[in-house]
């Protein structure tokens, strides 16, 4: 096994994170919208209490930043196309 093979743990909640990813997408605009948001307020939220743990030496939460973008690439690459409208690229641009 070299570096990049995936764990059996890692492995099932990646496939976790695309089936959440997939379902988000299928949602009506309004809710796509909302959990949207919820992911670009987690990556700020985490950016600004970085910015405060970083004072007293505690740098740990750029990786709860990454996985919120993650998470709204994934939701949108998942959206189809007939649902998508012109809102989509203004949230993935928020993140």
């Amino acid at each position: 096994m070299n570096d990049h093979d995936l764990s059996s743990a890692d492995a099932r909640l990646l496939v976790l994170e695309m089936a959440v990813a997939a379902l988000i997408a299928q949602q009506p605009t309004q809710v796509l919208e909302e959990l949207a948001s919820l992911l670009c307020f987690i990556a700020g939220v985490t950016e600004e209490a970085e910015e405060v743990a970083s004072s007293s030496g505690e740098r740990q939460l750029g990786h709860v930043r990454h996985w919120a973008s993650e998470m709204l690439q994934r939701i949108m690459v998942s959206r189809k196309p007939s649902r998508a409208d012109t809102s989509a690229p203004a949230l993935v641009s928020r993140a």
